[in-house]
């Protein structure tokens, strides 16, 4: 009884399994059709730091050269560096985000190029400095026998357009923010409790993240 003798694969075999197998992966890794973005968090980015952007969606690149940074007339910008953070899928992208600490602040688009097309989420950047309080009006209060309302003029640099963001160490005053006319200049309403307010000389502060200011002015109780 003869034996079918086993057939040797050639080359020219190898290379047909190989192409097989090369198709059968790329049909897996693919993209269907172009990169859509459902989600982009965080979109607001300080400039000097990096921060890690998770972008949600479909098709999304497998390839760091698959996004880039652009103004919003989709023209490229400098002073942006991006990584991929974690090993990215087509539904699932972390990038870092490196803005330079000159990029002015605006609204700029993180720009998804796939081989089916294109997509954009917009992101915001924000240049946060401390606030400076460079001067304040007036800087004397005076209180009597009734509840006191007094407006103080602050007048600065990158002043808190919020109220939460402004204090005094001192007992029976309130404070609201009467007009926010910008971040150079902004009146704070003082409101005067004469039954707990004391005489003497206060610090007004103002403060944010990035770091705080405070001048002093002095209540006179009589």
């Amino acid at each position: 009884m003869s034996r079918a003798k086993p057939q040797k694969k050639t080359a020219k075999d190898s290379s047909a399994a190989k192409t097989e197998n090369a198709k059968a992966v790329a049909a897996i890794i693919a993209p269907s059709g172009p990169p859509v973005i459902s989600s982009c968090q965080p979109s607001t980015l300080p400039a000097g730091i990096e921060t890690i952007v998770t972008l949600t969606g479909q098709n999304l690149p497998g390839v760091l050269a698959g996004y880039t940074i652009a103004n919003t007339e989709n023209q490229g910008v400098s002073g942006f560096a991006l990584r991929f953070a974690t090993l990215p899928t087509q539904t699932s992208v972390k990038l870092g985000i490196t803005v330079g600490a000159n990029v002015a602040p605006d609204t700029y688009l993180i720009l998804v190029l796939g081989a089916l097309g294109t997509a954009s989420a917009g992101i915001s950047v924000t240049n946060k400095k401390a606030p400076i309080i460079s001067s304040l009006s007036p800087n004397v209060i005076d209180v009597y026998s009734t509840l006191v309302l007094v407006p103080v003029t602050l007048n600065g640099n990158n002043l808190p357009m919020s109220s939460r963001h402004y204090y005094i160490n001192a007992s029976g005053v309130g404070l609201s923010l009467d007009n926010a006319l910008s971040p150079v200049n902004v009146r704070v309403l003082f409101a005067l409790d004469p039954a707990r307010v004391r005489t003497g000389d206060y610090q007004l502060s103002a403060f944010d993240s990035a770091g705080a200011s405070a001048m002093t002015i002095h209540i006179n109780k009589h």
